[in-house]
């Protein structure tokens, strides 16, 4: 991703801008443009948003990016798709120059491999070909745009509950995103159960550190406890009381 982009001309006189409904729509799908990807893609989740766009802005609240969100897709300006649980965003119409041969490939799966995602009126939130958002209820409260959770989704959040649990519970476990795309990374090739037991050995190591050596080590970032095998050497690894 590079630093910056250029823009074309086009943006200021395009239609589909110019008639949302809110300056703030506008901002949201300008402020985009330095963050996409070579595909014109980006998460959709309105935290990571929020972190990447906005970090300084105060008043766009998760909630309201999640709405404005919804003013690009009726724009048409925008796709929402969801896949392996998260959801993602992609430009319609590039109004930017991308130079394709001076950025890294998209790690984003294209809406064609995803489960698109549709407003309709007075819908709640459903399931099957297709996610619905219940676009009528989103002055009043918090419109969850993603889908339901996966096995493995479910899995991770009990795995990063567990790990702020073990060692010194107010240590700093690092970024919850980067963690969950180890934990997922790491599942593909290794089953639960082995990830389950490094864990818990990793929790006896810490103990064993404070209690034997008077040591209250720092605990490693979540992910980098589940990336290079780190996670492996604490498999079989048990706390001795001492006598």
């Amino acid at each position: 991703m590079p630093e910056g982009r250029m823009l074309k001309k086009a943006i200021s006189e395009s239609k589909k801008l110019g008639a949302l409904p809110s300056d703030s729509a506008r901002l949201l799908y300008t402020w985009l443009i330095p963050w996409l990807d070579v595909e014109h893609r980006h998460s959709a989740d309105p935290e990571i948003i929020k972190g990447h766009v906005f970090p300084k802005v105060k008043s766009m609240t998760i909630r309201k990016i999640n709405k404005l969100l919804l003013e690009l897709y009726n724009a048409k300006l925008i796709i929402l798709y969801a896949f392996d649980g998260e959801t993602y965003l992609q430009f319609k119409k590039s109004l930017q120059k991308i130079d394709k041969t001076r950025e890294a490939k998209s790690t984003i799966p294209p809406p064609n491999m995803g489960q698109l995602i549709q407003t309709q009126e007075n819908s709640g939130v459903t399931h099957g070909n297709s996610t619905q958002l219940n676009e009528s209820k989103v002055n009043e409260s918090k419109v969850n745009i993603k889908p339901e959770k996966s096995e493995l989704d479910i899995e991770f959040e009990e795995f990063w509950k567990f790990y702020h649990t073990i060692g010194n519970k107010g240590d700093d476990i690092g970024d919850k995103q980067e963690a969950k795309k180890a934990y997922k990374a790491l599942r593909k090739k290794e089953p639960k159960g082995n990830i389950v037991k490094a864990a818990n050995g990793y929790g006896e190591f810490l103990k064993h550190k404070d209690l034997k050596e008077g040591f209250a080590q720092k605990k490693m970032y979540a992910s980098t406890f589940l990336r290079s095998k780190r996670w492996e050497r604490f498999s079989t690894f048990k706390y001795t009381p001492s006598l």
